[in-house]
């Protein structure tokens, strides 16, 4: 009976949280939406028929890739049953022997190191079968986009990887695992970002702007980029960009990518309260200790 009523509740609250979100379609208009969250982003950078501009971005942070990219589900299941899953933004596999996760992420969270890790380390086991040499496995490349500060670098681009802490020498133990940092909060400090968003935003450039497609892709994925300027980026050429600029007009028009989108935002906020809750539990349980 106490678990109807909690059902109940929770119901209840996921119906006017529903209700909240259809009357504005906050976050699923094109002059509302967030290219940056999870759900947009998979629209136009995730699965089957968004290999173009996968393999664009890829190369425009200068990882180097032969052959044909192969989109993943996005949901891998635990290496041994009753353990911990991942679901990914974007996963990948390429013919030459690289499995690659590119990830969008909005705020810094405690777990978000060891997350990163987790995604490296379970695309790398995943890659060897059952009496496989362990020379065979594949090269992890994980590709964080981060909506804030993260590392004390200056550069927007930084890579991860595995080598020695001497601080004479700097010798490289293994390239199989690869983490790339894209901090876009120290991207939008760049001179040439500032000068490339000046052209964007005025419509009466009479002279095109050299932007390199590595600045085009990261302007396209920038959440302060509008749609009407993603859409003069698309013009300069890239079909990768092009796609996704398709990909994201036929979806923010599509009733049921609008209501999956719906499902997904109310889930999301439903998380967000069970953690307030077991947070305000934890904090109370504390309190009582004290006492």
């Amino acid at each position: 009976m106490v678990k109807k009523l909690i059902n109940s509740k929770e119901n209840k609250t996921k119906d006017s949280k529903k209700e909240e979100l259809e009357d504005s379609k906050e976050g699923f208009t094109l002059d509302t939406y967030d290219s940056m969250e999870d759900f947009i982003f998979s629209i136009y950078m995730a699965g089957e028929g968004n290999e173009p501009q996968q393999k664009g971005l890829i190369e425009a942070l200068d990882i180097a890739i032969e052959g044909k990219i192969i989109p993943l589900d996005t949901k891998m299941p635990p290496d041994i049953k009753g353990k911990k899953g991942s679901v990914f933004d974007c996963r990948l596999k390429t013919t030459c022997r690289k499995k690659i996760n590119i990830e969008c992420q909005q705020s810094h969270t405690s777990d978000f190191e060891a997350r990163l890790l987790v995604y490296g380390a379970k695309m790398i086991t995943s890659s060897l079968g059952k009496g496989k040499n362990y020379n065979k496995t594949k090269n992890a490349i994980v590709i964080a986009i981060c909506n804030f500060d993260f590392l004390k670098s200056p550069l927007y681009h930084n890579i991860i990887t595995l080598n020695t802490k001497n601080h004479n020498t700097h010798e490289e133990f293994t390239d199989k695992i690869q983490i790339h940092i894209i901090e876009m909060t120290k991207f939008r400090e760049l001179p040439i970002y500032k000068k490339a968003k000046k052209y964007l935003k005025n419509k009466n450039n009479k002279e095109p702007i050299e932007i390199s497609k590595g600045l085009q892709y990261l302007l396209f994925i920038d959440s302060e980029t509008s749609h009407e300027e993603k859409k003069e980026i698309a013009k300069m050429g890239d079909e990768g960009l092009s796609t996704a600029i398709k990909r994201i007009e036929e979806a923010l028009q599509d009733e049921d990518a609008y209501d999956a989108f719906m499902t997904y935002r109310i889930e999301e906020m439903h998380q967000e309260n069970i953690m307030e809750e077991k947070r305000k539990e934890k904090k109370g349980k504390k309190k009582g200790e004290l006492k």
